[in-house]
């Protein structure tokens, strides 16, 4: 099964047009950015739309960072400087599993080699650029 489009996903859940899709392709041919990122600078999309799109995209569920508080024990499952190199966040043990938060989708291909380094097995959520960088200053 081919993975949808974002665009795609973004006029499905009817946050963007045809004519916004247009402009923010013109805006990343011009500055190299993501077409989320492009949507963002238009004020097409808010951080929040863009990272639960791309969780649909990618089959990841969204995390709010902002809610709640991650227990101490959980965050210190991953050293500090590790989370910051791979850019995620720990936020829960399920089973033998430490659920962490990433803003990038492409991040989950980064913890083949977080799970060799640690002997932890990793599942993926969702959450904002801002959120993830706002719950590093509040937890770090």
């Amino acid at each position: 099964m081919a993975t949808a489009r974002l665009g795609d996903i973004l006029k499905a859940q009817g946050i963007v047009d045809d004519k916004k899709i247009d402009e923010a392709l013109r805006l990343q041919k011009e500055t190299g950015a993501k077409l989320g990122v492009a949507l963002i600078r238009l004020g097409h999309l808010n951080e929040e739309q863009l990272a639960r799109a791309l969780g649909k995209q990618a089959q990841l569920p969204y995390v709010d960072l902002s809610r709640g508080q991650i227990a101490r024990e959980v965050l210190d499952l991953v050293p500090k400087n590790l989370a910051e190199e791979y850019g995620i966040l720990p936020v829960k043990v399920s089973g033998n599993e430490v659920i962490v938060a990433i803003a990038d989708p492409l991040a989950v291909f980064n913890l083949e080699n977080l799970r060799f380094i640690l002997n932890r097995n990793f599942r993926c959520a969702i959450t904002t650029e801002g959120g993830l960088r706002d719950a590093f200053k509040r937890y770090y």
